[in-house]
């Protein structure tokens, strides 16, 4: 699977960390913006002051300040690429504030144009002192297409007391053209949750109607998965959990996902009853149906791992599968029964690590464009595919067949 999807764009866009940046200095801005410069009227020539271009440099990709097209005052910041990358990639303006609002609630606010955008948005991100793993997140709202000036937010979002620093993008992933204006960063006057990496909330997930209607018994309770990722062969440095999307393919090499949910979240009274199944519910935006799909498998994970795992780090696992399912074409809800993994778990000396989806064969090229797989919301999808995170399904009733297990 050669993640240049809408989907594998918006994710990176969103809230992830490829791209490299250099960090200024800002300790706040005008009418209580915690960003400076958030309308690029300071700067020289094209470049706009305190902000950093976050760019994988290349021909047809420019990213300035510019007067064509602006909200408020003379200038915007601007970015526009024609070139398509061998990977998913997106060229961002950063900056990271100074003076970090540990435990307050943020919101990140702007005013997007787009044209002919892959796909535009602006986010905040809240990363620890190493810059590994991002403890929180939020983004605007993701533009598609052509877009006239409209306002966007971010929902508000608690910054950890871990938090070292605290980055706004405002990002163009993939192809097209964007404008963003009138920046800003500012502490929210309610409180919110933080989206924490990590580490989940143990009430109860809402369960879509549409899930609940591909589900075969009656849910007893919808488990929120607490960290996955995705690890690509082609790609075995690549280490971003935090993401929007996840994948499973069968092509150079394989394209895996893990997934974990909190120890405790899993009742002990739930595993000994016999009559409770436990399926893993994800989302397929994206299916790629090849020639000859072959079965997907789910195996028990037996080590504890980051969210942002790659390929070489890839945790170890069991060396047979726990369940087999047949692939299904459709984009919709896939569901893998994981009750075996699950019940493995609570073993007398076991623990809880979560499981491994992978195609049983990774043989196929993309290239050759032979290739099958699923490209699924993760657990920080947002916006339109917030309701589509992934969830640990408890189920009571009579066990599905494998193919309505992998529907």
């Amino acid at each position: 699977m050669r993640h240049t999807c809408a989907n594998a764009k918006l994710a990176i866009a969103v809230c992830a960390a490829l791209l490299t940046f250099s960090a200024a200095a800002a300790i706040g801005g005008e009418s209580g913006n915690l960003l400076l410069n958030g309308g690029a009227e300071d700067g020289k020539g094209d470049q706009p002051s305190v902000w950093s271009a976050a760019s994988v440099p290349a021909d047809g990709l420019t990213m300035s300040r510019t007067t064509d097209a602006v909200h408020s005052g003379k200038f915007s910041f601007f970015i526009s690429n024609s070139h398509k990358y061998d990977k998913p990639v997106s060229n961002n303006w950063a900056q990271e504030i100074q003076k970090v609002p540990r435990g307050k609630a943020i919101v990140a606010s702007a005013y997007i144009k787009a044209e002919s955008a892959d796909a535009a948005n602006v986010c905040v991100q809240c990363w620890d002192l190493d810059g590994k793993n991002m403890l929180a997140f939020a983004s605007t709202p993701v533009f598609r297409g052509s877009q006239e000036w409209i306002e966007a937010s971010t929902s508000p979002v608690t910054v950890p007391d871990e938090t070292a620093s605290v980055i706004v993008r405002a990002a163009l992933t993939g192809q097209g053209k964007a404008w963003f204006d009138d920046v800003s960063l500012t502490v929210a006057e309610a409180p919110a949750k933080p989206v924490t990496q990590g580490a989940a909330a143990e009430a109860e997930a809402k369960v879509p109607e549409d899930l609940a209607k591909a589900a075969s018994g009656r849910i007893v309770r919808a488990v929120p998965i607490a960290k996955d990722c995705m690890v690509l062969s082609y790609l075995a440095d690549w280490a971003h959990g935090n993401m929007d999307n996840l994948g499973i393919a069968d092509n150079d090499g394989g394209v895996r996902s893990l997934f974990a949910w909190a120890p405790q979240a899993v009742a002990a009274g739930d595993i000994k009853q016999e009559n409770l199944r436990f399926v893993l519910a994800l989302y397929s935006r994206e299916t790629t149906a090849g020639p000859s799909p072959g079965k997907i498998e789910a195996y028990q994970v037996l080590k504890d791992w980051p969210e942002n795992t790659s390929w070489k780090t890839q945790p170890q696992y069991a060396p047979t599968a726990a369940a087999s399912f047949d692939f299904v074409p459709e984009k919709e809800w896939k569901l893998f029964d994981v009750t075996a993994v699950v019940r493995a778990e609570a073993a007398p000396g076991a623990k809880a690590y979560g499981v491994m989806l992978r195609f049983a064969a990774e043989d196929k090229s993309g290239a050759a464009k032979d290739w099958s797989g699923y490209q699924m919301v993760s657990r920080e999808g947002i916006g339109e595919w917030q309701g589509f995170r992934p969830v640990l399904l408890i189920i009571e009733g009579p066990k599905a067949s494998d193919k309505a297990q992998a529907k």
